[in-house]
């Protein structure tokens, strides 16, 4: 029993970094072709974070912000603060100890943004 309890978080924790992984991906991509982060990129990746079930208090999001001119670079990074479960056998108890941990992801391109 120990053993599910001890997998759980882990696993856990590993789908949420796919997911946070995933909209920094698709955020980063729209924000080549915009040229850096809008108020609109910004919204669409908070509201994609929320439907995974991210809590919003504790996202940071920086990016470069938009217009870069074609070819300047545009940064991203996305950081998530959570709470890790951690369950440990002592006597004929199982304690579960909860640990702050920090999550994060960041990526950087080119941007395409071109004004006529």
């Amino acid at each position: 029993m120990l053993v599910v309890f001890n997998l759980m978080p882990p696993v856990f924790t590993l789908v949420d970094y796919f997911n946070l992984l995933q909209v920094q991906r698709e955020t980063l991509l729209q924000m080549e072709l915009a040229g850096g982060m809008t108020p609109a990129i910004h919204q669409e990746a908070l509201d994609k974070l929320a439907e995974y079930g991210f809590d919003m208090n504790n996202i940071q999001i920086s990016a470069t912000p938009a217009p870069v001119d074609y070819g300047g670079d545009v940064e991203l990074s996305m950081s998530y603060n959570y709470t890790y479960d951690k369950y440990s056998f002592s006597g004929f108890l199982i304690t579960k100890t909860d640990e702050l941990r920090t999550m994060s992801t960041s990526g950087k391109s080119v941007s395409f943004y071109f004004e006529k």
